[in-house]
């Protein structure tokens, strides 16, 4: 319910996910610079990927939610980061967005049909798209996809050629070898794999 997310509305309330948790633990002192992207920003707060690096060390950003009574406690918050709602994807592409309104609304999420009436049209982003009219630098030092079962479809919409992506967290409800081997194709290891789905790859160089 939406009514959990407004309980958690501030840094004091903070909860840090694990990704960014083990980033911080293992990896900020090697950062190159202080630029994160978290699609599935929630409220910005609750089981945030990035609200420690924020307050905490200093950090800036992108803030992604497509849920609409999500993003706008997003928009609403303390957050210095940038919010923008946005449904991740292939640019331009057409698709459907389960967008709950009972149970757990964090749990919305693209839909390749319309499953039923919660699902809306909507026209998808690429994150490159998104990082580009935002003015993002060329290095990402810290990016998290958690978007549910649309990873697939937010993974095409990442153009490794435009940037670099130096921390990559990104949850798969399953084991996807396809993505697997393309991160390592591109320079990456898959450094570990946190919770059965969160699955972090860092950038070799």
């Amino acid at each position: 319910m939406i009514e959990n997310f407004l309980r958690s509305h501030d840094f004091a309330d903070t909860r840090p996910g694990n990704v960014e948790k083990y980033f911080i633990r293992e990896h900020l002192e090697q950062a190159s610079g202080k630029f994160f992207f978290e699609a599935g920003a929630v409220n910005g707060f609750h089981m945030s990927q990035t609200a420690t690096l924020e307050s905490v060390h200093g950090w800036t950003g992108i803030l992604v939610e497509a849920h609409l009574d999500l993003f706008d406690l997003l928009a609403k918050r303390s957050r210095q980061a940038k919010p923008v709602r946005a449904f991740l994807g292939d640019p331009g592409g057409i698709t459907f967005f389960e967008q709950k309104i009972l149970g757990h609304v964090g749990h919305s999420q693209l839909r390749e049909t319309r499953i039923n009436e919660d699902c809306i049209v909507c026209e998808t982003q690429g994150v490159e798209e998104i990082l580009r009219l935002h003015d993002a630098p060329p290095v990402i030092d810290f990016m998290v996809i958690d978007v549910e079962g649309g990873w697939r479809q937010a993974f095409r919409g990442i153009d490794f050629e435009a940037r670099r992506i130096d921390f990559l967290g990104i949850e798969m409800k399953e084991r996807d070898e396809e993505i697997i081997s393309e991160m390592i194709g591109r320079g990456y290891e898959l450094e570990t794999v946190l919770g059965g789905e969160d699955y972090l790859f860092k950038f070799k160089g």
